[in-house]
Order: C-alpha cells, then sequence, then structure tokens
C-alpha cells in the first residue's frame, strides 16, 4: 500500500535525523571553520563561524552535529512526493533518549507510533503491532548502502526562514551499492541549520534504485514537551 510506504520513508529519515547512524563522509574544512564572505555573513545579532561560500565541509562532522543538535523534542511536516503521488504527515518527536526513540506520525491514510522499541502502526480503526526496532532497522539499511556511499556537503550562504536565521548547506549523495534491497542511490538536498545546528527544513530529491523520490521537511517546536506512549 502506497500510503504504508510514505509512512515508512517518513519514519526511516526521522530515525536518520535522530542520530542512530553518521553517513561515512569525505574531507573537506569543518563546518564551522572561520572565515565568511560577503554573502554567507551571519545575519545580525548571531555569533557563529562560517565557512566561505561554496566551500566543503566535513561530510561526518556535519552530520554528527546536526544529528547531535536534533536529540530533542521537536515537530516536523514532511511533503513527500513518489511515483507522481504526493503525501503530508505529521510528527511529533521525542529523542532525547538515544536508547528510546518516540515518534508519533499521521498521514497517507496511516498512523504509526513507535516507542519502547516497538512500533504500532494504524490503518482505519485497527492498530497492528510489531516487534521490529525501527532505529536498528535504520541502522541495517544505512550501514548496507554505506560502504558504497559518496557524499559531500557544500555551504551555500546565510539567510532568514521565517525570520529565523539560516545558514543553508548543499549535500549530494551517490552509492552504486547493490548490497541489501536498496540499490543504486542518488540525492541532492538542501539543510537549513540554525545556530544550534538544529534542521529548520530540509527539501531533497533522490532516486533509490530506479524510483524518483522529493521531499520537503520543515521542523519547529524545538523542546515543546510531546507525550507519546503505545496504543496497545
Amino acid at each position: 500500500m502506497l500510503g504504508k510506504r510514505f509512512v515508512a520513508l517518513m519514519a526511516l529519515g526521522v530515525v536518520a535525523l535522530a542520530g542512530c547512524s553518521a553517513p561515512a563522509g569525505g574531507g573537506g574544512s569543518n563546518p564551522t571553520s572561520t572565515g565568511s564572505a560577503a554573502n554567507g555573513a551571519a545575519p545580525a545579532g548571531e555569533a557563529v563561524n562560517l565557512p566561505q561560500v561554496g566551500a566543503t565541509v566535513d561530510a561526518t562532522e556535519f552530520t554528527k552535529r546536526t544529528a547531535a543538535a536534533m536529540k530533542t523534542q521537536y515537530h516536523a511536516v514532511t511533503t513527500t512526493t513518489m511515483s507522481g503521488t504526493t503525501a503530508v504527515t505529521t510528527a511529533d518527536i521525542d529523542a532525547t533518549d538515544a536508547d528510546n526513540l518516540k515518534m508519533h506520525t499521521v498521514g497517507a491514510g496511516s498512523e504509526l507510533i513507535f516507542c519502547d522499541g516497538k512500533s504500532y502502526i494504524k490503518t482505519g480503526s485497527k492498530w497492528t503491532k510489531s516487534s521490529a526496532d525501527l532505529s536498528k532497522t535504520m541502522e541495517k539499511m544505512t550501514n548496507s548502502i554505506g560502504s558504497g556511499l559518496s557524499q559531500s556537503v557544500t555551504y551555500v550562504g546565510a539567510s532568514q526562514l521565517d525570520g529565523v536565521p539560516a545558514y543553508e548547506y548543499k549535500v549530494t549523495a551517490e552509492s552504486s551499492s547493490t548490497s541489501g534491497s536498496a540499490g543504486a542511490i542518488s540525492m541532492e538536498a538542501h539543510y537549513w541549520i540554525d545556530a544550534q545546528y538544529r534542521l529548520l527544513k530540509t527539501s531533497s530529491k533522490a532516486k533509490v534504485g530506479g524510483t524518483s523520490v522529493s521531499s520537503e521537511v520543515v521542523y519547529s517546536k524545538f523542546g515543546e514537551p510531546v507525550s507519546i506512549t503505545a496504543p496497545m
């Protein structure tokens, strides 16, 4: 069912951002190395060190810092288009405990709750429980792809999103790995982060095993309490 595929894609993406694993990265300058061009300077009031616009930064370090910053509670709205169909999912995430990620997503005709190492999917009025650990599933997928993955992260510049200072990075990744079920992957994504390295927005286009997927995720409500419990 297409709806479940959308929910699964969104859920796996959230797990990755919660820092279950950091993909292998290339070289380059530190993501907060000093020096900034005029168009890449921090907006007024922001005390952050930035790379030069167009500079390549260390992909592994960038991923680690962003993942660490997202170990909090937050809300995410994801718009995904795949095979000509678009779906919107909303999610509340509690990633404060690395050993007990909690998540509640709604959209694409399904509802998913993940907590205490279990996942629950609701279709219609019926909940179905799975013993699969979503974070471990994501880790296995990442490891199966990671051996053939090459990626780069480039600093684009500073701007504002809804009045909040934002720093844009372009991430490109390619993998020819055929291990596992994912197949070859190519992706270009843009990440907008705040001064604390929290994601404000991501926009990506990818091909996974020949299937085109595009998505946009908007993040908000950082640190606001969420209550996520098993439905059964």
